[in-house]
This record gives C-alpha cells, structure tokens and sequence, in this order.
C-alpha cells in the first residue's frame, strides 16, 4: 500500500484530515506526525511517497522539511499546507512554491481539492 505521511503538531487537525482523506482516497495508508523532529524517521522507515506538511511548527519547520526532502529525496512529492502564523500563511507557501513544493494550501482547506491533488501527484498507484 502506497503511504502518504501527514505532518502537522496540530493533533486535532492531522487527525481529521487523516479521516478524511482516507475516506475518500482509500486505497492509500495516511500516517499522521505530530513532531516535526521525527519526520525523516518516519520517511525513511515507511517508506513515504508523498509528504503532506504543515509550514509553521515549533520543532522543525515546513521550510526544513521541504528543503532536506527536495535534496535527500527529491521524486517525493510535498504537499504543504499552512494557516497563518505572524508572517501570514500565503508568505510562507509562497516560499514552500519557491523551493519545490508541489502543491500548496491555505488553511482551512478543502479536503476535496486536496484528495484530487493526492491523485494528480501519485498517479493510479
């Protein structure tokens, strides 16, 4: 089965994007973190083959995650997300664009949308 990482310290919110994304895609495995610190284990040890991240987080940074993925990993596709913070949220996807991502949103999102991205970025795997 094909595994798509969520990451977000949002617990609440990785949960029920998880739920629904899973309901929608569920031919895929969707495995949630919440520590941002933890993500190249958890990438490396799956394996992952796309990775959904949130932008602003108090351990390790959307930013750093995109940026080590797109240089370790780069046919791993990045989703980032993001829903404000002091800068505002659309600075940072802006930047996610700028150093790979390969899809970004605003939060709150459309789960919707984001099951069709999944699709658009993985394929019929």
């Amino acid at each position: 089965m094909t595994n798509i990482l969520i990451v977000d310290d949002d617990a609440d919110f990785s949960e029920a994007l998880q739920d629904s994304l899973s309901m929608l895609l569920s031919h895929y495995q969707f495995i949630t973190c919440g520590k941002s610190s933890q993500v190249f284990d958890l990438i490396y040890s799956l394996p992952a083959s796309l990775v959904i991240t949130d932008m602003i987080m108090p351990d390790v940074e959307g930013i750093e995650i995109i940026t080590r993925l797109k240089q370790e990993m780069p046919d791993i596709p990045i989703i980032a997300m993001s829903g404000g913070g002091r800068v505002g949220g659309s600075n940072y996807l802006i930047l996610a664009d700028a150093l790979g991502a390969d899809a970004i949103f605003d939060k709150p999102l459309s789960v919707f949308d984001m099951s069709r991205k999944v699709e658009d970025l993985l394929g019929s795997t």
